[in-house]
């Protein structure tokens, strides 16, 4: 078994502990759909290329089988690996930064308990050992020289390391196929996103740009159409998208997730806004697995999963480990009317 999948493993157990946690001492109707939810597989009949299925319990979730053919994966994924490089902040200032988070994230749920209780005084004591452990890594940190500064233009990043071993980047829609066009939109709509280092929009990878900076007939440009041909196409072909009113997609999200790591049950926060959030796997090994309510999904490269209604807003959803590595693209879609009263 690899190292990396063991390691990462071993992590996500003490993660989960941790959450457990914080959540034993919530009302039972909060933490129940977190922790004790019996997914069943779900793998709907083909209906035809690229056709979209509504699962049959859970609101709101669809899905797509081969959404795009092996060829746009393929193009897809060379794009990224032009565009994207490997974090350089790897080491102890980068654990720095997750030990920040993971302390103000221990104080905001110990600030929910009832002072004095019980598990007030656990999350805090939670909250006292992280803090320990975020001031000696400060410590060790200033004894080593600085970190480069990351790449942040709009057309060449480095992954963002927001959890161990989960790596992420933005993409700005391009505007002529249905993007956010204002400049003034994108900041009012994009700012201080946590999952991106906070990283200003105007910093963020943006697609017209890339598209202008790949040659013609390459795969980094086959994979910028590819990511134009799903702005366009997916409000026809995906019901819940051509439900919203004028959708606009508002960005597209990078994320690489190690061999071994998951993504624990949640529901996604509301900002930046998102009446649809469709996910296409990018994957490299046979299948990744995601839980969206009842529903445990298989995601073959080229497959992709969409939430919108109660699957947006009700249910939790999860990625499970793979003893793969795990690549995907997320593209938010909003109503552009409700992005202009925002």
């Amino acid at each position: 078994m690899p190292a990396v999948y063991v390691r990462n493993r071993l992590r996500a157990a003490t993660v989960w502990g941790l959450e457990a946690l914080v959540r034993r001492s919530e009302p039972a109707y909060e933490r129940q759909a977190v922790l004790h939810v019996a997914a069943r597989p779900w793998d709907p009949a083909p209906c035809g290329a690229a056709n979209a299925v509504a699962h049959p319990d859970v609101g709101g979730l669809w899905f797509m089988r081969q959404a795009v053919p092996p060829a746009a994966v393929a193009a897809i994924r060379a794009l990224v690996e032009a565009a994207v490089s490997a974090p350089r902040n790897r080491g102890v200032h980068a654990q720095v930064e997750a030990a920040g988070r993971e302390v103000a994230a221990l104080l905001e749920a110990a600030s929910k308990q009832p002072a004095g209780s019980e598990a007030f005084i656990e999350a805090h004591e939670q909250a006292a050992v992280a803090m320990r452990r975020r001031d000696a890594l400060r410590a060790a940190a200033a004894q080593l020289p600085a970190p480069p500064p990351p790449k942040r233009t709009p057309r060449e990043w480095e992954w963002y390391e927001f959890e161990p071993g989960r790596w992420m980047a933005p993409m700005l829609a391009h505007p002529a196929d249905g993007g956010i066009a204002s400049l003034a939109a994108r900041r009012r709509h994009l700012s201080n996103f946590e999952v991106f280092g906070d990283a200003p929009v105007d910093e963020w990878l943006c697609l017209a740009s890339l598209q202008e900076g790949t040659a013609a007939g390459s795969a980094e440009r086959r994979g910028c159409e590819w990511l134009r041909w799903l702005q366009r196409e997916l409000p026809r072909r995906l019901p819940c998208v051509g439900a919203v009113d004028e959708p606009l997609a508002v960005f597209h999200q990078l994320q690489y997730l190690q061999r071994g790591c998951a993504i624990s049950a949640h529901v996604d926060a509301p900002t930046p806004p998102a009446d649809v959030v469709a996910t296409l796997s990018l994957g490299t090994g046979l299948h990744d697995t995601v839980r969206v309510g009842s529903a445990r999904v298989r995601l073959r490269p080229g497959d992709l999963y969409a939430i919108a209604g109660p699957a947006r807003w009700e249910e939790t959803h999860e990625v499970h480990p793979s003893t793969s590595d795990r690549l995907s693209l997320t593209v938010r879609f909003a109503s552009q009317s409700e992005l202009q009263n925002c």
